[in-house]
Formats: C-alpha cells, structure tokens, sequence
C-alpha cells in the first residue's frame, strides 16, 4: 500500500513538472481558436470527439520530441476547430474529421514500429552472424555436405562457389580437378576462391 501511494505521488509529481503546462497551453489554444473562427461550441465537440475516438485505435503517432509534439497538437486543433462545419449545418461533422485524423496517427505510427523492429531484428542478426568465432569458421572442415552449403548460404556465397567449397573441402580436389570438372577457366576458379574466403572470413580452402 506504501509503494503504490509512493507511485502516485511520483505520478503526481510529473504530472505537476512536465505535463501540467502542456495542457494549459492546449487548452489555452483551443479556446483561442474558438474565439479566433467563433466556434465556441464545434470547438468543444472536437476535442470531445477527437479524444473518445483516439483510444479506439491502438496506437497514435508520438514524437520523441516535445516541440515537435506540441506543434502537431497545436495544429490538428486549429485546422480541426477551423474547418469544422457550424452547429447550424451539421452535429456529426468533427466525428469523420477525428476519424481521420486518428487513422493517419495510427498508420503513422504502425510505420514508424514496424521500421523500428525491422532494424532491431536486423541488428540481431548482424550480431549473431558477428558472434561466429574464428574457431567456429575453421570448423568448415567438420561440416557435412548440407551444413557447409547451409553455412555458405548464410553468408552470401552463390551456388557456384558453394559448389568450389564442397568440392575443396569435402572432396579434396585440387583447383585444377575443379576446372575440368566444372569446365571453367584456371582465373575463374580462383577469383571464386578468393571471393569464398572474403566472405567465410578464411585464410585457406
């Protein structure tokens, strides 16, 4: 019971240094903005609207940045207050308005997350492929046939060169057995030699 009244005094505390001026400052603006276009009461109902439609959706777009937050809010309200049709016209329009304001939030911010874990995930498998140790790529020679391929897919050999490695390192075939085996030229044969130990990251084949 102690901690959770030490949460909401923290809470409060925030609330109290970092988020209170934002929303008198909001709130200061949105009534400027109904005293600006004389929308007293669309300006009211937008709001209403915009913020029980907002939590139907999952997620809205968030800056890491305060002005930059500000600024979006601070525009969404004007725009949103000064193209809402009078009371006298219609009730409903800032309900469609807020719809698509909130979906283009969304959207944004699906973007933005899905770009986020697609590095992370990129950057995890960068880091596995980095974790291989020196010891672990001289282990070619313990591989299987099926292994070797598998390992040399990984990292980036075509099926040419998987084949030179099969043939160096399983078969034992000199690069001369390789050229007429494969009817390529001597030049050839060693260049993708050269490019499989660039990318094994290997001294020898």
């Amino acid at each position: 019971m102690k901690i959770n009244k030490t949460r909401l005094k923290l809470r409060f505390e925030k609330f109290l240094k970092e988020e209170l001026w934002q929303h008198i400052l909001v709130i200061a603006f949105v009534f400027t903005c109904a005293w600006l276009f004389d929308k007293y009461v669309e300006a009211v109902m937008f709001c209403v609207a915009h913020i029980v439609i907002r939590k139907y959706f999952d997620k809205q777009y968030h800056s890491g940045s305060i002005a930059v937050c500000m600024f979006i809010t601070l525009s969404v309200v004007f725009f949103g207050v000064a193209y809402a049709l009078p009371t006298a016209i219609s009730l409903l329009s800032t309900i469609p308005m807020c719809f698509a304001i909130s979906w283009v939030g969304y959207i944004t911010q699906d973007r933005i997350d899905n770009l986020r874990n697609n590095k992370i995930l990129q950057n995890e498998l960068d880091n596995a492929l980095a974790k291989i140790s020196y010891y672990e790529k001289l282990n070619i020679y313990k591989m299987s046939e099926t292994e070797l391929r598998q390992y040399g897919a990984s990292r980036g050999l075509s099926e040419l060169q998987q084949d030179i490695i099969v043939m160096r390192v399983i078969e034992h075939l000199k690069i001369s057995e390789i050229c007429r085996y494969r009817n390529y030229g001597r030049s050839t044969i060693k260049y993708h030699i050269a490019q499989i130990k660039q990318k094994l990251d290997i001294e020898t084949i």
